[in-house]
Parts: structure tokens; C-alpha cells; sequence
């Protein structure tokens, strides 16, 4: 189970006193995770680590400061690219990050709220840049995004935080909806619905929705480049393989060479935060953009019995990993039953879906 879901290994900033009363042992022990970590292929980066002013009250500069440091230091040992935060640092970030530079291979600022000059200068020092809902709150941070490289973008969830609300600028872009419930402890996870005000792995077709559609661009366009740039930072030695299957069913929208979900390359997940660069945007010809209910071969019904089958296998990684899918597949499968609530995406008769962990 749980054979598609990544991690990485860092310590939060408004996490580091962890770090700093635990000292030199603590931080032996995160090398030491991360590198069982990476024999085993699950642990794909160093973070999430990174600077926050905002929230001071957990952890103050000095000591924040001192311990990013540190684990850049991790990254240099490890030869892992890193996953980063910055949150308002009024530059100390960027600074940091310029000279340590060459400690680390590769990374992705994350949910990334900054000024245009800074994301500048974050993709002059190599980097990648992370959106999510978050990213796109204002007509400004719209304006930002637009100007990102879309060699240098990743799309994000950031679950179960940042979701697209109906006052973001960005909510217009967004076509793809799903039917919500308030409550937050379902009795039936698959139930179909999402969780009101709560970012949900299948959220990510919104943000990839909300980008494509500001810039003027194809969804698709947008799918294939930020899961080859995902592909560069995370998985390197794997990405021909992996990519090459993976541009090509997210790449062609041709009626005639309608694709599935048989084989696992194309069921493969990733968790939240790397959720663009690993998922594989899948497409079935169901008429008129409609999930056929009675169709065994339906997207919805294969999403169910291999994606959710194959990550039951057992520990409760696979199992939340299943449940989140399968939700996921139900509620595309029976949303055209909630009087619309559920709107399938206008891209002519394909009905593309990437899925995510």
C-alpha cells in the first residue's frame, strides 16, 4: 500500500525549536530518516523548511535563521533538492537562499505569495515556483503568477489549507466544481462530496483551471509542463521513463487515441504538495463531457478498481491514499446526478483528470 504516495524530511519554521533544543542528535536523526528515506524511494526532498515572519510567535528570526541553515547543510549531505517556505522575510529569504545556493541540487519555493522581483530572483538562483490557491488571491498575485516561466511553474494543494474561495480573484478561471458538505467527519468518506472551506487532493484541476485560463492557455498545456518540471526536481533518474508516458497522455487531445487507466504508470499519485509533477492526467471519450453511469469502462469506475485497489494494499498510508481517490472518482462518477453540482470540465468531449495524492 501506499506504493505512490513521496515525502520529504525537514523541519517547518515555525517548527525549528524542535530542532534547536534537540541539537546535533535530533538533526543526525533526520539525516539518518532521510537517507532510509531515500533507499526505500519514498523520500524525494529536504524541507519543508524554509522562513516565516508571520508567525513569530512560534519560533523567532534568530532561531529560524539558524536552523534553515543547518538544513541546507542536510540537503548538501543528502544530495536532495528542497522543499521551501517563505512567508514576508523582507528579503533575508532570497538572501539565504543565494548563499547557500550551492549546497543544494535543486527546489521549489512553495506556495509562493511574493512580489514579482522576488519571484525573479528566486528563478534566477535556479529555483521553482509553487502555486496554489493561496497564490492566487488577488488580481496581483494573478498578475505575478502570469509572469512565472511555465518551465519554472508547479501547481500545488497545499490540502488541507489554500483552497480557491468564491472571493479570490482567481475564482472566475476556476470550471471544475464539486458537490460539498459541512461535515467534516463523513461517515462515508466516499461519499462523493468534498468538505466545505477545506483543499482536497482533486482540487488541483482548479488551480491547474485557474492558471491555464488567466494566461490564456490550454489546461492541458499547463498539466504536461508542471508535471515535467516535478519530474526534474524530484524524480531526475526516473524522468524519462516516467515523463515520456506521462507527456504523451497529457499532451494529446485527439478524439481518435482516447487513452485509460489500465496499467499503473498512468494511476500514479503523489502526495499534496508534488501533487503536479507525478500525477498522470488521464482521458476517456465519454460524450458530450459526461461520465457514463453504467459504463464498466467509465474513467470513474477504473479510477475506483485499479487507482484505490492498488493502494489498499495495506498500512494506513495506502488506505487514506484509497480513500481519497476513491471520493474523488464517486463524486465525478455521481455528481451528474446532484442537478449539477458537479461540472465537468469544457474541454470538448474529453474529460481530463489528474489525479493526485
Amino acid at each position: 500500500g501506499g506504493q505512490f504516495l513521496y515525502s520529504t524530511v525537514g523541519v517547518h519554521p515555525t517548527r525549528c525549536n524542535e530542532l534547536e533544543k534537540g541539537g546535533e542528535v535530533y538533526l543526525s536523526e533526520l539525516r539518518a530518516l532521510a537517507e532510509s528515506g531515500m533507499k526505500s524511494g519514498k523520500v524525494v526532498a529536504i524541507g519543508e523548511c524554509g522562513l516565516d515572519y508571520d508567525r513569530l510567535k512560534f519560533c523567532s528570526k534568530e532561531v529560524q535563521i539558524r536552523n534553515f541553515r543547518k538544513q541546507f547543510h542536510l540537503a548538501n549531505q543528502t544530495g536532495l533538492p528542497m522543499f521551501l517556505h517563505n512567508r514576508n522575510t523582507s528579503g533575508d529569504f532570497v538572501e539565504m537562499v543565494r548563499e547557500n545556493r550551492h549546497k543544494f541540487t535543486n527546489g521549489v519555493v512553495h506556495s509562493f505569495t511574493g512580489t514579482e522581483e522576488e519571484m525573479k530572483q528566486l528563478i534566477d538562483l535556479g529555483l521553482y515556483i509553487g502555486i496554489n490557491g493561496c497564490s492566487l488571491k488577488t488580481e496581483e498575485n494573478l498578475r505575478v503568477m502570469s509572469k512565472i516561466p511555465l518551465e519554472k511553474l508547479m501547481v500545488e494543494t497545499d490540502a488541507p489549507w489554500c483552497e480557491i474561495r468564491p472571493t479570490h480573484a482567481s475564482y472566475p478561471y476556476v470550471k471544475t466544481h464539486f458537490p460539498t458538505t459541512k461535515n467534516s467527519k463523513k461517515k462515508d468518506p466516499n461519499d462523493g462530496t468534498c468538505v466545505k472551506n477545506r483543499a482536497e487532493p482533486c482540487h488541483i484541476i482548479q488551480v491547474i483551471e485557474a492558471i491555464a485560463n488567466y494566461r490564456g492557455l490550454e489546461p492541458a498545456k499547463v498539466a504536461k509542463a508542471t508535471l515535467q518540471n516535478a519530474q526534474t526536481v524530484f524524480f531526475p533518474s526516473k524522468r524519462p521513463s516516467r515523463t515520456a508516458a506521462s507527456a504523451e497522455k497529457l499532451g494529446e487531445i485527439s478524439e481518435n487515441s482516447p487513452q485509460n487507466v489500465k496499467n499503473s504508470a498512468a494511476a500514479r499519485l503523489l502526495w499534496a504538495p508534488f501533487a503536479a509533477g507525478n500525477a498522470i492526467a488521464s482521458r476517456k471519450k465519454l460524450g458530450e463531457g459526461k461520465f457514463r453511469e453504467n459504463s464498466s469502462n467509465s474513467l470513474a469506475n477504473q479510477l475506483l478498481t485499479t487507482t484505490a485497489k492498488g493502494l489498499r494494499g495495506g498500512g494506513s498510508g495506502g488506505k487514506i491514499a484509497g480513500r481519497v481517490i476513491s471520493a474523488a472518482a464517486k463524486c465525478a462518477r455521481t455528481g451528474i446526478r446532484r442537478k449539477g453540482s458537479f461540472q465537468s470540465p469544457p474541454w470538448g468531449k474529453w474529460n481530463v483528470w489528474t489525479k493526485f495524492s
